[in-house]
């Protein structure tokens, strides 16, 4: 019962933080895993995000057309491209963790006392035990 209800309970989170996304939620997730990794290919992106080469090449378009990534070829390959953040990639990042991350931490201070801060810290780290292992 506490999987099923942890399940449905993060899902809830997740998609009341997506809720106010500038950037469609796929699109960020690569956005992500490019500042995580550093530059990959488009074959590399889509194995990291577990999705379609085709899918991944349309998401990348997008990200290119609203001039969030940017393309350059492989210094020690010349046949592969490499795809990396652009300076406005970083900082459209940088603005959606401000926006989600505020109302977070704004539904935290209202909604919760001292013990129950306490009480998420430390389910905050067992969550992070979980994904890890």
């Amino acid at each position: 019962m506490i999987a099923e209800d942890l399940r449905t309970v993060v899902g809830r989170l997740v998609r009341r933080l997506r809720a106010d996304y500038a950037i469609a939620p796929h699109q960020f997730s690569v956005l992500n895993t490019i500042e995580r990794n550093g530059p990959q290919t488009a074959s590399q992106l889509a194995a990291l995000e577990i999705v379609r080469p085709q899918s991944m090449a349309h998401t990348l378009h997008q990200l290119a057309e609203a001039g969030f990534v940017a393309k350059r070829p492989d210094p020690t390959d010349g046949r592969q491209i490499l795809i990396a953040l652009s300076d406005a990639g970083r900082r459209a990042i940088e603005e959606q963790r401000r926006e989600t991350t505020g109302w977070l931490s704004a539904a935290i201070d209202h909604e919760l006392d001292g013990d129950e801060l306490r009480a998420l810290a430390t389910a905050v780290a067992l969550l992070g035990r979980l994904v890890e292992g």
